[in-house]
């Protein structure tokens, strides 16, 4: 072995490695992996068998594919029958609501209509929101219906197990159970729902299993707010045949693993990018042998360098195996044409057998062990949905023996064997995003691996050997704190934000350094939509109303100035507090935990400031220095019956919190029209009369007002339901309404109207009385009777109104 290495550095030397190192590597980081490029051979590098000798390998890596995580997410919308904008993340469909009722089911039978069918539209949180809300409102009414009905007849012993999973309910149950309003809202729950998925009994099912259901709902939320960014901007344009993963064992691949623009971590050289330096070193020990990577390349790139887009012909060339730098580096000017777009760690672990000979401290000697090329979880560089799934699938299906001929001990009272973690080890380099013990459990966690579809049960933990990075730990001397300062101002310069903004601070305990960081989010309304300096008294208490709203939102600073208005820019400036939003960390943070706090704010970003800001109008509204939060003090009035209303009945529509609790507040009120003094074609004429209906709009204002806001009208309808010839009377109901977006005094206005003309008799008497002057204006004796293309004058105008339409004939 010495006459092999001493020949490899001989190979190595003069302007050879001149030439072929020194403009691959700087020339610090050329001294770190001097040893594994000149005297490391394939042999000696990790999973030399699962490699067969050679240092690159490539795998297809179709995304779209109907098995990829990404392909069920998107076959989802294709099944519940909605069409998707990904570019935009809005879905849309016509959905049909039928009505499951027993009196829906019965009208339905009679051939009654059963059902609706709505237009919708909608952001795909938003969905997932909304059904979660509906599927836990559900299953809590259908609980109380099942426990009832158990506790009357109670089940068989031999299948109480069963309970809980499966009960049958009848109409009458649900009845008895819930009372009538409560009945009408589980249909109600539960015809929305199936709706919502397209009438599809599968998914439904899936929303509505009471195990299963609301997690159901939730995995689809979580998933969608994790790839949301990357699927907006890449699934219109990704193809099954875009992507490809290269596995690589190659000394210059493993250091580089984050030597990159776009894929930066904790293992960046120091030439690069870092979150926490101190880290390189567990790259370095990666790189002498103990460990690979799966990078995620473009296909086009491989067919551009090497002239074939055949990934079997490009893995067997020696120009793809022998490149010492495949990847381009602009800094050094030096690489193939091709950029990784994602990478995943593939840590090395070696077990032993039970009969292997280990030193005191617990490690095994004069034997190699069994190498087993084990997955991380964490995935830098784009987070392309199902990369991990992908390797762990490549790592499975061809280490399949080694995984089985894992070390085990007996099984407690003849149960099956256990694997025996502790003739395990883990090599290379210390830092790990997740527990070697909880990867290992991963990698088995597949059906080949499964006695009788009982999962591997383990025993004892896995050990460590840190051996070689120990060796090259004293050749890493960057961790002081004007490194940390670069790094994390590199970090921060890889984060653009337009809501935060972030000023870095830094202190040093105990010869560490840390990032402090202080940051402001900013909220910018339109000018005109409210005044800062009459909501700059209630300022003080916005920080206290979101932290009303839950953990996910408490994430601000609650001192009193914590909250400033900027009024050159109509802007509101509140305090994060950092430590709120790092959940497991101080307000002091290594690199690592500052890079996640940076990927916190940018998901909040990304995902919530829209909310934080309609959160931030509701309570101004509420407060009354934002105009607009009248109608939903009126719509939560009528919902507690708190509204004196007379004849009116009052219905409200709930909204999407947007930033309106209500959509919409509706009054309606039953009158009758007598035309026994004309007939049915005057009274026709008259009801068709634009200037009648204005004209009782108008008596209606101008008297539940002493001065008649004239420049706020509130919308009204009518509707027509029945004339009865007989006894020449014409029923209508008369519709006064408001809604999101109508200002204060809209809703003060229909709230005058509704107290004042609560009494439909008087209300009716006054219409009556309009009616009729509109009878005598339309009357054949009548001068001022309607010609052919002429407009009705009434006779009764005031000479202002006069002055006004001679006005407007001259304009004309």
């Amino acid at each position: 072995m010495s006459f092999h290495n001493n020949w490899r550095k001989f190979l190595a030397e003069g302007s050879f490695k001149e030439k072929r190192l020194l403009r691959e590597i700087t020339e610090d980081e050329l001294e770190h992996i001097a040893k594994a490029l000149n005297e490391m051979g394939p042999e000696d590098l990790a999973f030399n068998d699962l490699f067969d000798g050679k240092y690159r390998m490539l795998i297809p890596f179709p995304t779209r594919e109907a098995t990829s995580t990404l392909g069920k997410f998107v076959h989802f919308f294709e099944e519940a029958g909605w069409q998707v904008d990904w570019d935009k993340g809005i879905m849309s469909g016509t959905k049909e609501f039928f009505d499951s009722s027993p009196a829906g089911v019965t009208n339905s039978f009679f051939g009654g209509d059963r059902g609706n069918t709505k237009k919708m539209k909608m952001k795909i949180g938003k969905f997932f929101s909304r059904m979660k809300n509906m599927v836990g409102k559900y299953l809590e009414l259908k609980k109380k219906a099942e426990d009832l009905k158990l506790s009357k007849e109670p089940p068989p012993d031999d299948h109480r197990a069963l309970i809980g999973l499966r009960v049958y309910l009848t109409g009458n149950d649900i009845k008895d159970a819930l009372g009538e309003e409560r009945t009408k809202q589980y249909y109600k729950l539960y015809d929305q729902i199936n709706g919502m998925v397209g009438n599809n009994f599968i998914l439904e099912q899936r929303f509505t299993d009471p195990l299963d259901g609301p997690s159901y709902a939730d995995t689809l939320a979580q998933y969608w707010q994790q790839k949301a960014d990357y699927i907006k901007k890449n699934l219109s344009s990704l193809d099954e045949s875009k992507y490809s993963i290269l596995i690589t064992r190659h000394p210059v691949d493993v250091l580089r693993m984050s030597d990159f623009d776009d894929i930066t971590s904790c293992h960046s050289p120091p030439s690069r990018p870092q979150k926490e330096g101190s880290y390189y070193k567990c790259a370095v020990a990666e790189a002498h042998g103990h460990g690979a990577l799966a990078y995620v390349i473009n296909n086009s790139d491989l067919e551009e360098e090497f002239g074939t887009g055949d990934l079997i012909a490009i893995e067997k060339s020696s120009a793809f195996q022998e490149a010492l730098d495949l990847f381009y580096d602009d800094m050094r000017d030096t690489g193939a044409e091709i950029e990784p777009v994602s990478r995943l760690r593939l840590r090395q672990v070696r077990h032993f057998k039970e009969t292997s000979k280990w030193t005191a401290t617990g490690r095994p000697v004069e034997e190699p062990g069994v190498e087993i090329a084990v997955p991380e979880k964490k995935v830098y560089g784009v987070d392309i949905p199902g990369l991990r799934d992908k390797v762990m699938e490549w790592a499975r299906g061809n280490q399949e023996e080694v995984l089985l001929s894992a070390p085990t001990v007996p099984g407690h009272e003849g149960g099956p064997e256990l694997i025996n973690l502790d003739k395990f080890v883990k090599y290379g380099g210390s830092y790990e995003d997740n527990l070697i013990n909880d990867l290992i459990r991963d990698i088995y966690d597949d059906e080949r691996f499964r006695e009788g579809g009982i999962s591997k049960i383990f025993t004892g933990s896995i050990e460590q050997d840190i051996s070689t990075q120990n060796k090259l730990e004293k050749e890493l001397d960057f961790t002081n704190l004007q490194r940390l300062q670069r790094q994390a101002e590199q970090v921060l310069g890889d984060h653009s934000f337009s809501n935060f903004r972030v000023t870095l601070n830094y202190n040093e305990q105990e010869n560490e350094a840390y990032v402090v960081p202080s940051v402001v989010m900013a909220l910018t309304w339109e000018r005109g939509e409210w005044t800062g300096e009459a909501g700059r008294d209630v300022l003080k208490h916005l920080a206290t109303e979101f932290s009303h709203y839950g953990d996910d939102w408490d994430i601000f600073d609650r001192g009193e100035w914590a909250t400033r208005y900027i009024n050159r820019d109509n802007t509101v400036l509140l305090k994060v507090d950092a430590a709120k939003v790092a959940r497991n960390t101080s307000s002091w943070m290594d690199l690592e935990s500052f890079e996640q706090f940076l990927g916190a704010l940018s998901r909040i970003e990304r995902t919530k400031i829209d909310s934080f800001k309609d959160i931030a109008t509701r309570f101004f509204m509420s407060e009354g220095v934002v105009d607009g939060g009248e109608i939903d003090k009126l719509g939560e009035a009528v919902e507690n019956g708190e509204l004196d209303s007379g004849d009116w009945k009052l219905e409200v529509e709930e909204g999407d919190f947007e930033p309106h609790r209500y959509e919409l507040v509706t009054a309606n009120m039953p009158l009758e029209i007598s035309y026994e003094h004309t007939t049915l074609d005057i009274l026709k004429k008259i009801i068709g009369d634009r200037e009648f209906w204005i004209g009782i709009r108008r008596f209606m204002t101008k008297e539940a007002w002493i001065v008649p806001p004239t420049n706020y009208q509130v919308d009204t309808d009518r509707f027509f339901d029945e004339v009865d010839e007989v006894a020449k009377r014409l029923e209508f109901r008369l519709n006064y309404h408001i809604g999101a977006g109508d200002n204060d005094q809209i809703a003060k206005t229909w709230k005058a109207i509704i107290e004042t003309w609560k009494d439909a008799e008087k209300l009716e008497k006054r219409i009556q009385d309009q009616f009729n002057k509109f009878v005598r204006a339309y009357s054949p004796g009548n001068p001022q009777t309607l010609g052919e293309g002429k407009k009705l004058r009434l006779r009764n105008r005031s000479p202002e109104q006069r002055m006004f339409d001679k006005w407007r004939r001259f304009l004309k």
